[in-house]
């Protein structure tokens, strides 16, 4: 029998204003600010024409600093898969229950 993955994820679609095609341009930024799992994240999505689940995991890693965290969030825009709300916006809403 297979064994099932468990692990959550994240959708992360590419926002609006950034060019699809240009997002390998940001690689070297991703990589120098996020490491190896920013790069993984913005290859998953162009993989996907501009959205991706993600794995969750992935973003500890990757935002571990502000510099990661800005260079992500100008590049993405996270979102819970279930509520399809802000990933931030989930995570406060189950914290305050």
């Amino acid at each position: 029998m297979a064994e099932k993955n468990n692990e959550a994820n994240v959708t992360v679609r590419l926002r609006d204003e950034i060019d699809l095609a240009g997002l390998e341009s940001w690689h070297n930024k991703l990589s120098e600010k996020c490491g190896t799992c920013g790069v993984s994240i913005a290859r998953q999505v162009s993989e996907g024409n501009g959205i991706a689940a993600v794995k969750l995991s992935l973003l500890p890693l990757a935002i571990d600093t502000h510099d990661g965290m800005n260079v992500l969030n100008s590049l993405f825009e996270f979102e819970d898969p279930k509520s399809r709300s802000p990933l931030l916006f989930r995570l406060l809403q189950v914290r305050r229950k």
